[in-house]
């Protein structure tokens, strides 16, 4: 692709069509690899940091990973799944917070929580340490999980969703949810949703 400048920027494929590759305005490039079953495995950016992606052996995506230690811990996550291989839980890979899901039998999602799992704690015993009712130490061990949040989603037969003061109007529209208000066209296309000070869109 090129411009009226003496630029262009440049894009490669491998045999499956997937992008391997994209250069930038200023030369700069961006490779993207796969693995056996075009699965993308990872991404380098122009600065040399790097971006990982693992899988389980049915393609379920188990761990994202970056090289960056400032961005491992903020972004860096691994996934666990449920029988239907819906997303279970996630937990930030240098931290100790998991969000779990919970869903129901169509599937959709019913609950999230967010956990502090505080990390185990041995507390070792000598001959001569005496716990506070006189008798000989046991080990012990801290930790444990502290729920943070928990948010719970209901809906109606067809999956409207029923919490937040939710108003369904004729034609099984949602016309308002939780604080955000939608519209329609009269074929039933969503035309805008918004939330005061919050998002605006307008679909056209």
């Amino acid at each position: 692709m090129t411009s009226p400048l003496p630029r262009s920027v440049g894009y490669t494929y491998d045999h499956h069509m997937n992008l391997t590759s994209l250069r930038d305005l200023n030369g700069q490039i961006t490779t993207i690899t796969y693995n056996n079953d075009a699965l993308r495995t990872g991404e380098r950016l122009p600065s040399g940091m790097a971006s990982g992606h693992q899988y389980s052996s049915v393609h379920r995506t188990i761990e994202r990973s970056y090289t960056v230690g400032q961005v491992q811990e903020r972004l860096g996550t691994l996934y666990s799944h449920d029988d239907r291989g819906f997303v279970g839980s996630q937990r930030r890979a240098a931290r100790d917070s998991v969000r779990s899901f919970t869903y129901g039998k169509n599937g959709r999602l019913s609950r999230y929580r967010d956990e502090y799992h505080e990390p185990t704690r041995y507390q070792e015993c000598g001959p001569e340490i005496i716990n506070a009712d006189g008798e000989v130490c046991e080990p012990t061990s801290g930790g444990g999980v502290h729920v943070i949040s928990s948010t719970q989603h209901s809906y109606d037969a067809v999956g409207n969703p029923t919490e937040g003061n939710a108003v369904v109007k004729t034609g099984n529209r949602l016309m308002s949810a939780s604080g955000t208000a939608y519209a329609y066209d009269a074929d039933g296309n969503m035309l805008l949703r918004h939330l005061p000070n919050v998002l605006h869109q307008e679909f056209t």
